[in-house]
């Protein structure tokens, strides 16, 4: 029994029933206010049987949490909302009794999606479920349908329009010991998701891996302090970071060099194969295309500069039907008369060839690459740092003719 000589005798299985009914309403704690509302009795009384329940390992407490109970008067509404700070405890009932409920309410005959049912049985709303990359091959694969948001860290994907079966999920990315990357999402996103939806991620769930120590990796702090924590992060967005270095060249030079900037398209290998990893960098590619270097203007502007010559724009290659260099060329030409290195064009070059690989369907080297995704981001970070090289000699240059 529980009350005892409080203002009522109650059940202990009337109490948890209607814990168990009030949590799967609402995967959440029931607050002793709750329940004193309920059986009428008052909030210490609520709170001593919560405490006896958590001593018969009925669930566990958050204890003397402050609340704000705010009263209103529904016959004049008129009349201002008065608030009243109280202090009660937090409830959360064990796996053991929901399972009971859950059976007893007929649940289990409800075919209630995969992560909805596990919120029911007691998963915490923010504890997180690890899935292999590929997962996310889906959303990546179609920006016109999904809006997706990826960083070294983690990123998040959201349905575009009403057609869309409404998703909303963050994911954290997760390094093993082997060096291998699982993406990680919230019990509470995932069990927002269509029964479809549930499915899919289900089929890609990883039962088992060894994490790499949280103090190893950075990447993962960051989504840690940002989504659990409300910390500020700086998240590292390798991705993001060149489509920036694009406005950075244009700015520096002051006339259109590189006609767009971004590529939606660009986004991390969702496989971890050297095909992905090459599907990645052709869409990478396409930025610095001849196609999207305006070679016109890159060319009058060097040469009002007097950076170059007319006869640096002559190609070596007799063969050709236009003796002009590709805008491509001319922008390797820039680095190397400002730079006095190549290592941008050099790693553009290297984009090149992996397109070409995927296109000619060629195999990969005998490199032991364990995370392509990791091998990406990777090659982004060293375009955009020579990238930035060059700008900074763009801008160092500039202010030298500014300054005579």
């Amino acid at each position: 029994m529980c009350g005892g000589s409080l203002e009522r005798t109650i059940a202990p299985s009337e109490i948890l029933e209607y814990c168990s009914k009030k949590w799967f309403d609402n995967p959440a704690g029931i607050s002793a206010l709750d329940l004193a509302e309920r059986f009428q009795i008052t909030n210490e009384a609520a709170m001593r049987i919560f405490e006896s329940f958590n001593e018969l390992g009925y669930g566990t407490l958050n204890r003397n949490v402050k609340l704000a109970v705010v009263h209103f008067n529904l016959k004049n509404v008129s009349e201002p909302l008065e608030s009243k700070e109280e202090i009660t405890h937090i409830f959360f009932p064990s796996s053991r009794v929901l399972a009971t409920f859950y059976e007893k309410f007929g649940l289990h005959r409800q075919n209630i999606p995969e992560y909805t049912k596990c919120l029911k049985l007691g998963a915490g709303q923010m504890c997180p479920i690890y899935f292999e990359e590929e997962v996310l091959r889906k959303y990546f694969d179609h920006p016109e349908k999904y809006e997706c948001e990826d960083t070294e860290s983690g990123g998040s994907v959201l349905s575009r329009g009403e057609e869309i079966p409404y998703i909303w999920v963050r994911y954290s990315k997760r390094k093993l010991e082997d060096g291998n990357i699982v993406v990680g999402a919230f019990y509470k996103d995932l069990a927002d998701m269509s029964d479809n939806d549930q499915k899919y991620w289900a089929s890609y769930e990883i039962k088992s891996g060894k994490f790499l120590e949280y103090e190893k990796d950075q990447a993962y702090q960051q989504f840690i302090k940002s989504q659990i924590y409300g910390e500020f992060a700086d998240y590292v967005d390798p991705i993001s970071e060149v489509f920036t270095l694009l406005r950075k060249i244009n700015e520096a030079v002051g006339v259109t060099v590189f006609k767009r900037f971004q590529n939606e398209s660009v986004v991390p290998p969702i496989e971890n194969t050297f095909k992905s990893f090459c599907d990645s960098c052709s869409e990478l590619d396409k930025l610095f295309a001849n196609g999207n270097i305006d070679g016109k203007n890159l060319k009058v502007w060097m040469l009002q500069r007097k950076i170059v010559s007319e006869s640096d724009f002559t190609s070596s290659d007799k063969n050709k039907k236009h003796p002009e260099i590709t805008p491509r060329q001319m922008l390797k030409l820039l680095e190397s008369k400002l730079c006095g290195a190549t290592d941008l064009s050099d790693l553009l070059k290297e984009c090149s060839d992996y397109r070409q690989q995927v296109a000619h369907h060629m195999t990969a080297s005998s490199e032991e690459v364990v995370s392509y995704s990791h091998k990406f981001y990777d090659f982004c970070k060293r375009i955009s740092q020579s990238g930035e090289i060059l700008v900074l000699k763009l801008n160092e240059y500039s202010e030298e003719r500014e300054n005579g």
